[in-house]
This record gives structure tokens, C-alpha cells and sequence, in this order.
């Protein structure tokens, strides 16, 4: 999820078609190169065990590729865990921002690389690597390491380890790892995490990792994430605590970050969402308000930075998403209408096949995504 412009919306894909059990080992492969992995068997109940890969092309309107993603879930088992279009707005209102405040003062002309943006309430750990692209490099291929990496989707891969999921996210096309996140998972919840520095060998993932933060996340019966608590330690130092709350429907209602761990005092640079539905019309929509709580010279006071408003069909699906400028309630940074087949694997798995993307409320289009699907390779 990016603040910034031209954002598009991350189509991580939800996969459940009910299937014979597995006998195969329903763990990772333990190859640390799992993007080469083209093994897997497809048949029988070993296909739950086998990838599922998305791939997302957009082309601008001459149909010429202008960025591309892919996406692997390590198989059916934790294909659930990941958003669909039912509930890919938490995406967007359950960011934590990481702010580098000195850096931005510095480079006030483009603040963005210095706004790191965490989603808590989405499971990664089931993505088994995420590559991207927006730009070929100079062999013109696309997907290749000396392309351009998209800074919203990003370049990671997952391993699973010791009874762990240990992530190497990268800062360009999978040449260069900057950070390191173990994530421990119960019932296919992540429930702590683990997020390390490179020590003196300058690799991640040895032994002499550096461990900076740990985050506990604690849910309620329904599976929903209630808060993420923050140590700059494993466990000791309290830093902060991101905590949601949801209607009576279920459907997710605010964010709020607090420095203190009563929860009584908000958290200075801290991130907040406010959701606002309305089931008034034809059909229900959905405002959020994504902000920070900065430090002014009256005291603290909260500071909207980009609004999003969605409209879902009659099935609850979600029809289309305008994201706005940044700091702004109706200029239109990108607007997304959404479409979808009445069968299919991405229908099936509550996805989409393609979006319009407009600089309008869909007037003016200026390019198109599609989605296609492979399993069991």
C-alpha cells in the first residue's frame, strides 16, 4: 500500500475450491530459490500442496505493458488468509507508517521512500514471493533483475525455517535484501513477528542478524485482528500498539495507535484509519480516511492524508475505488472500476479478471489491468 501516487490497488488473491485432502507435506519447500520452483505435482491431493500463482499486466491505452506483478501463495491450505474483493479495503485502513521524520524535512520535494508502510491485518507469510515491476531493464525483458521494482507491491520471498516463516524483502528486483520479518503463525494467523537488521556480514538471515522490533498480534473468536503490540525488543520494552474496532456487522471501524501501553495517549507519529459506511442507497459505499497524529505548535492534532471511497455490487463485491490525492477530500489521484466472470477460478476465488483505471471518476481512462491465474506448476 503506497501514499503516494499511482497507487494501484494489491490483487492478492483468496483460492478455495473444495478438493480431496492431502497427503503430501503441507509445509514450504525448503528451496531458498522458490520462484525456480517448478516441480510440484499437479495432480491429486497434492495440487493442495502446489503454488498458486496471480499475475497481475497493466497496459496503457496503446496496449503497451507498462508494469507488471507477480504474486505466489504457497498453496490452498493458506490461500484463505489472503484479502479478496470482500475485504480488500483493510488493506488500505490498517497501514502502520513508519515515519523518517529528519528525511523528510531533508526532502520535502518527494517524502515517499521515507514513509514505510506496514498492512498489518494482511497474512504475507502465506505468500511465498511477490516480484514486480515497472519498468524493463535494459534487456527489455520484463522480470528480470535489471528491471525497475514497483515500490508499492515490492520484491520478497518467503521461506518456511525451524517452524517459522522467515521473509527477505528487497529494495530492487530481487538483487539487493534489505530487511528481514519471521512470522510466527497459529491457525493460519500470524501471531508474532520478528523484524531484523543485517549484523556484520551484511546478509540477512544468519546468525548474526540484528533483531529490532517484535510485534504480538492478539485477535478476537472471530479471527479478527484486535490489536499489534510493538517492542523495540523481543518482548521487553514496550514501543507502541495499533488497536481496531469493528461494528456489529463485523466490518472494520477505526485504527488508532497509542504511545503508552494503558492506551490512553495517542502515538505521535502514529497512524489512524476512520472507516465510514453508508447502506443508505442502492448500494453500500465505504470512506476511509488514512491520516497521521503529528506534533503542532497548539499540541497534537490529527492530520488526514489520503481519502479512499468504494462502492460494492449487490454482491458485496467491491465495484470500484477512487483513491484521492494525497491530502486532498476530491481531487482524483486513480479511479478503479473492477470487473468480473460469472465462473472461473479468480470468480471462484472472489477475485477480479481486470480493472479500468481512470484519472477520473471514470471518464477518462488511462490504462487497464488484467489478472490470470496458474496453479500447480
Amino acid at each position: 500500500m503506497s501514499i503516494g501516487n499511482n497507487v494501484r490497488v494489491l490483487l492478492l488473491l483468496v483460492f478455495s475450491i473444495a478438493i480431496g485432502t492431502a497427503s503430501c507435506d503441507m509445509d514450504y519447500d525448503k528451496d531458498k530459490s522458490p520462484l525456480n520452483s517448478k516441480n510440484l505435482l499437479i495432480g491429486g491431493g497434492c495440487l493442495m500442496n502446489s503454488p498458486i500463482v496471480m499475475t497481475m499486466t497493466t497496459y496503457d491505452m496503446d496496449d503497451q505493458v507498462i508494469a507488471t506483478a507477480e504474486q505466489t501463495i504457497a498453496n490452498m491450505t493458506v490461500s484463505s488468509t489472503q484479502p479478496n474483493m470482500l475485504n480488500m479495503y483493510e488493506m488500505y485502513a490498517g497501514v502502520e507508517l513508519q515515519v523518517d521524520l529528519l528525511s523528510i524535512i531533508l526532502h520535502l520535494d518527494d517524502p515517499m521512500p521515507y514513509v514505510n508502510q506496514n498492512p498489518l491485518l494482511t497474512q504475507f507469510w502465506a505468500l511465498k514471493s511477490m516480484r514486480s515491476s515497472v519498468a524493463a531493464g535494459a534487456d527489455g525483458e520484463w522480470m528480470t533483475a535489471d528491471d525497475t521494482i514497483d515500490p508499492i507491491y515490492g520484491y520478497f520471498e518467503t521461506i518456511s525455517a525451524d517452524g517459522k516463516y522467515m521473509q527477505i524483502q528487497y529494495s530492487d528486483f530481487g538483487v539487493t535484501p534489505k530487511a528481514r520479518i519471521d512470522f510466527q503463525v497459529t491457525n493460519n494467523l500470524k501471531v508474532k513477528t520478528w523484524e531484523y537488521s543485517a549484523g556484520g556480514d551484511g546478509d540477512f538471515g544468519t546468525e548474526d542478524d540484528v533483531l529490532t522490533r517484535t510485534t504480538v498480534y492478539q485477535y478476537n473468536d472471530s479471527g479478527k485482528m484486535l490489536r499489534a503490540v510493538n517492542y523495540s525488543d523481543d518482548e521487553t520494552t514496550f514501543q507502541s500498539s495499533y488497536v481496531f474496532t469493528y461494528d456489529d456487522q463485523g466490518r472494520l471501524s477505526t485504527m488508532t495507535s497509542y504511545e503508552d501501553e494503558a492506551e490512553t495517549t495517542r502515538l505521535l507519529w502514529g497512524s489512524y484509519s476512520t472507516l465510514t459506511w453508508d447502506n443508505s442507497g442502492e448500494h453500500t459505499t465505504l470512506t476511509i480516511n488514512l491520516g497521521l497524529r503529528m506534533q503542532g505548535l497548539f499540541g497534537p492534532f490529527n492530520q488526514k492524508l489520503i481519502k479512499f471511497y468504494y462502492e460494492f455490487s449487490d454482491n458485496a463485491m467491491i465495484h470500484k475505488l477512487i483513491q484521492y490525492q494525497p491530502m486532498s477530500e476530491t481531487d482524483v489521484d486513480i479511479c478503479y472500476i473492477y470487473n468480473y466472470s460469472e465462473g472461473g477460478l479468480l470468480a471462484s476465488g472472489k477475485m477480479n479478471d481486470s480493472s479500468d483505471n481512470y484519472s477520473d471518476d471514470g471518464m477518462t481512462q488511462v490504462s487497464q489491468t488484467k489478472n490470470s491465474l496458474e496453479i500447480g506448476f
